[in-house]
């Protein structure tokens, strides 16, 4: 049992020596550096912000209060989701390809190196949500409402992408299509979900649509919790957790089966 638990220890803590890394060559030779997690997604807000709440006059209101709140923080809620679904997503399926010479060498359990991308991701998503909370709180929009909902939000949002990126990067290294089919999807699914404009702008007879779209349950989970202090709805948990771990139990059978062949495929 010891040894067991050392074993995942230490693996856990070459799985973060890798993540750290990727994040020290991304950003370690720019002049930006780190900073470069904060200035991307603010500018992406910033031209967002621009093109509909100053060109297109949107308003983002209070469901309680019908009080208008600043665009931006409501805006970067959805934006800083989906930046966290997107980057889970494309560097999942390419997750193993590019780390091909430690997955031929087998010096370590190929979820290894599944665990470090997670925790690359996890780095710049705190940055995201850390931004997100800095936006409401000078807003004044944080309260102890927000304080207790925010940390369920923020679990629908991790258990899902968890889930997510286990069964896409085991399907990575056999189907490349899927990089080029995941950007036009997630395109799709970004202008069909309510990110850069709220839900009651939408006519009424195509919200259902914009409901089946599965971001929308995420993004607005957590716009509720940083923006208005409401927690996610029993039936968003219900959708979140239970496909969620039906899709995680479906990775780990697919793990126990391709582990083997995806060393010889990369």
């Amino acid at each position: 049992m010891r040894q067991t638990i050392r074993g995942i220890t230490r693996n856990a803590r070459l799985a973060w020596d890798l993540a750290y890394r990727d994040i020290a060559a991304r950003y370690g030779n720019s002049i930006g550096g780190p900073f470069w997690l904060i200035i991307t997604p603010v500018s992406f807000a910033g031209i967002y912000w621009l093109v509909f709440a100053y060109f297109l006059r949107l308003k983002w209101l209070d469901p309680a209060t019908g009080a208008e709140v600043p665009y931006l923080v409501p805006l970067f809620a959805g934006l800083a989701t989906y930046l966290l679904l997107n980057d889970v997503i494309m560097s999942s399926l390419s997750t193993f390809r590019q780390k091909r010479e430690y997955v031929r060498r087998a010096a370590v359990p190929i979820w290894v190196l599944w665990l470090s991308m997670i925790m690359r991701v996890a780095v710049s998503s705190t940055v995201n949500f850390l931004v997100l909370a800095a936006m409401a709180l000078i807003a004044g929009l944080i309260t102890v409402k927000s304080l207790a909902a925010i940390p369920q939000a923020l679990l629908l949002v991790m258990v899902a992408a968890i889930a997510i990126s286990l069964f896409l990067s085991l399907l990575g290294p056999f189907f490349k299509d899927l990089d080029e089919l995941s950007r036009i999807l997630l395109r799709v699914l970004f202008y069909t979900s309510p990110i850069t404009y709220p839900l009651t702008t939408v006519p009424e007879r195509f919200v259902g649509y914009l409901w089946a779209n599965p971001l929308t349950i995420l993004v607005e989970a957590v716009r509720n919790s940083f923006v208005f202090g409401l927690a996610p709805s029993p039936l968003s948990y219900v959708v979140v957790l239970v496909s969620s771990l039906a899709l995680f139990g479906v990775g780990i059978w697919l793990y126990s089966r391709l582990k083997g062949p995806i060393v010889d495929v990369v």
